[in-house]
């Protein structure tokens, strides 16, 4: 028992203790009008990204992810589902 609990702890230090790698994306948004825009789109990019800010003024957006989770082409591809289209990727 003592065994098993020792095995158990280890596995759950060590996925804890392991770093994972994150990018940051930085889009131009074409078509953004209001906050309800940057808000459907924040809803579709959520579940792909660990922060999104989206400037419904100007455009600018930037997307946080785990790089083993999703890929910048995804994060395209969601912001397409959204209905628009990203002009720029810096």
């Amino acid at each position: 028992m003592k065994s098993l609990l020792l095995a158990l702890l280890g596995i759950f230090l060590l996925g804890i203790a392991t770093p994972k790698e994150t990018k940051t994306v930085h889009m131009k948004i074409e078509g953004i009008t209001c906050s309800m825009c940057s808000a459907m789109i924040t809803k579709k990019l959520t579940p792909l990204c660990q922060a999104v800010s989206i400037d419904h003024q100007s455009g600018e957006s930037q997307c946080t992810y785990e790089t083993g989770k999703t890929n910048q082409d995804a994060i395209v591809q969601a912001v397409t589902d959204a209905g628009y289209k990203v002009v720029e990727i810096k």
